[in-house]
């Protein structure tokens, strides 16, 4: 398990996603959410207190909220926070 030094309030930027920054070639539309890379959002849940794991090398992930409408980009998103995604840590950078 990679730790996580990202506490609730957050600034982040996506930097890859599943580890790459570009979507496999067989990518549905509404499934490309490595067309989120370079956008920031905000982590809404310590991943301290909430045990969210993909099964993707048992990674740590932190609940998301992008500044842009997820949804308006056409990619599907599940949540129940508006605009958010779980995103494992790793690809994730921290910004000021």
């Amino acid at each position: 398990m990679i730790p996580c030094p990202m506490k609730d309030g957050c600034r982040v930027k996506l930097n890859t996603f599943n580890g790459t920054k570009t979507s496999p070639s067989d990518s549905e539309p509404n499934e490309d959410y490595w067309r989120l890379i370079g956008i920031e959002g905000v982590v809404l849940q310590d991943p301290f207190k909430c045990c969210k794991y993909t099964g993707f090398n048992n990674e740590r992930n932190v609940l998301v909220k992008f500044d842009v409408s997820v949804e308006s980009l056409g990619i599907c998103c599940h949540n129940d926070v508006e605009n958010s995604l779980w995103i494992p840590v790793s690809d994730l950078l921290e910004v000021s």
